[in-house]
């Protein structure tokens, strides 16, 4: 019979596990002096310079990155195709001599190209008029 009054009264002294929890938490915090309040701002406050960290690096990447852009454009050389005149000369309506430029210009802006040349393929020897030779040497001085 004893050992029944004595389990019945350790049963009254026994808290549940939730109830051992929260009075450990609030001895917790008590012993801190912090308030919940207190809390949860010194939490968001964290948070916010966390995130502050977070954007303020890929600003300050991005800038880096402009400056490395900057010196390599003013190293940067121009890239020039050479394309014949007689490439039109082929063509034998205008809408084919369009098409046949447009696809040159779509090349050219793909691989970011600079200059397009047009040479011509007519040797100044072959010619026989003055006028011509003279237009032909003077746009091969532009050329060199």
């Amino acid at each position: 019979m004893n050992d029944i009054n004595y389990n019945k009264d350790k049963q009254k002294d026994a808290k549940t596990f939730a109830e051992r929890f929260a009075s450990a938490r609030i001895n917790a915090i008590q012993t801190k002096g912090i308030s919940w309040s207190d809390y949860r701002q010194r939490k968001k406050k964290y948070k916010e310079e966390k995130n502050f960290k977070k954007l303020k690096k890929p600003k300050e990447k991005q800038i880096q990155s402009q400056e490395n852009v900057s010196v390599k454009i003013d190293e940067c050389t121009t890239i020039s195709i050479a394309v014949p005149g007689s490439i039109l000369d082929i063509c034998q309506t205008r809408e084919l001599k369009a098409y046949v430029v447009g696809q040159i210009a779509r090349a050219a802006s793909i691989f970011k190209v600079n200059e397009i040349i047009v040479y011509n393929e007519n040797n100044i020897e072959n010619v026989e008029d003055e006028e011509e030779k003279l237009k032909l040497s003077k746009e091969g001085r532009v050329l060199r």
